[in-house]
């Protein structure tokens, strides 16, 4: 079980094996979830999707829940977060900034030099947060989502992925080296997926 107390996480490529834990936090955390098959698509046919996790970091004989993923595609120089969803008991104690960070020091690592995304006009955290390392709102999309009928913020982050107010070079550079390295070398595997 997920507990309130601050979390200690560690930021994972995702495995086939972690897609039910996946989906299960998307069905928990989002208001219209995606469908099993969604991530599976994502993560099998689509050569651009990409999906991290956030573990939370345990005992060595205790399991270790899954608490935070980001999914996100990395198309030439562009990242497109698809997808960010963070445990409800443990919110606004860093994971989603970590996901965010790994995401980006991923699409760098790739030559991307801007990152994109679409919020829920309603998700001012989210917005926040967002803002906070870099993006900024460009546009709207009027009632574009459903359940609620809401409007969806355009953000984009256009600046060197390596500079915000809250992200470092040395943090990116960091998440680039714990994150990356270990993505490649599981690409690679029976179980890699993009």
């Amino acid at each position: 079980m997920v507990t309130s107390s601050s979390v200690q996480v560690r930021i994972l490529p995702a495995s086939k094996g972690d897609l039910d834990e996946v989906v299960a936090l998307d069905q928990l955390a989002c208001p219209v979830p995606w469908t099993r098959t969604m991530f599976e698509k994502d993560w099998s046919e689509n050569p651009f999707g990409h999906c991290l996790i956030a573990r939370e970091v345990r005992e060595q004989d205790r399991p270790s829940f899954l608490v935070g993923y980001i999914c996100f595609w990395v198309v030439f120089e562009e990242i497109r977060i698809m997808n960010l969803a963070v445990h409800p008991s443990v919110r606004r104690q860093g994971i989603g900034r970590q996901l965010v960070t790994a995401c980006l020091a991923y699409g760098k690592a790739q030559g991307a030099t801007k990152a994109c995304l679409e919020v829920r006009a309603s998700n001012v955290g989210a917005q926040a947060l967002y803002q906070q390392l870099g993006f900024r709102e460009y546009g709207r999309r009027v009632a574009y989502y459903t359940s609620p009928q809401e409007d969806a913020i355009l953000m984009l982050r256009e600046e060197s992925l390596s500079s915000s107010r809250e992200t470092s070079e040395v943090s990116i550079e960091q998440s680039a080296r714990s994150v990356c390295q270990p993505y490649n070398q599981r690409k690679e595997g029976p179980d890699a997926h993009g």
